[in-house]
């Protein structure tokens, strides 16, 4: 059996969405001591339905046109970008959100197709991916980037969202970013 803490760090969610599997009937293997207090941190979940449940691939929101919905989180993952990213994309105009019903919570929320998200792909990269082709920090990246006159499509958005340049600008030059130095650690001579 595992705490709420250990699903969280296990699955890389966070306390809320853990909850709402649990409140929306998907996790039913749950369980609490006798003298639980009342307290969500004494919930104990079975480790198989923990892994059946959120290890599998993402449930969609529903389909429209043929084409799977996703919710601004899992577009993010989708994206493989800082989960604030995705609403700032819709906000400026980037992305395209389509008004959905969600059947578990049964309230309309927006979500992102996944069409649209491979059209934005299509034309954009994010920058953490040219950092990680150079093996090199996104910031080395950013920089390098720049110094080709190449900029990021938006720049005025915090250090919560990822940024993102074009890929037509990125295919004419060549960037010359050296990779990161590996650290060659020795070990202290420990006194005898």
């Amino acid at each position: 059996m595992l705490t709420i803490a250990k699903v969280c760090r296990a699955t890389l969610l966070e306390t809320p969405d853990v909850l709402s599997a649990l409140i929306d009937g998907s996790l039913e293997k749950v369980s609490a001591p006798f003298d639980h207090e009342y307290r969500i941190d004494r919930l104990l979940f079975n480790r198989e339905e923990v892994v059946r449940h959120f290890l599998n691939p993402r449930r969609t929101l529903g389909g429209m046109d043929g084409s799977k919905i996703l919710k601004q989180r899992d577009a993010a993952t989708y994206l493989k970008v800082k989960t604030a990213t995705v609403p700032y994309l819709m906000t400026v105009g980037l992305l395209e959100s389509q008004v959905v019903a969600n059947p578990v919570i049964r309230r309309k929320q927006s979500g992102i197709s996944v069409t649209a998200l491979d059209a934005f792909m299509e034309k954009f990269i994010p920058v953490s991916e040219v950092a990680a082709q150079y093996e090199t920090h996104t910031n080395v990246a950013l920089e390098a980037l720049r110094k080709q006159g190449i900029g990021p499509i938006y720049d005025d958005c915090g250090t919560q969202v990822s940024r993102f340049v074009r890929r037509s600008e990125l295919a004419e030059v060549s960037l010359d970013i050296p990779k990161r130095p590996k650290r060659n650690r020795r070990r202290s001579a420990r006194p005898a």
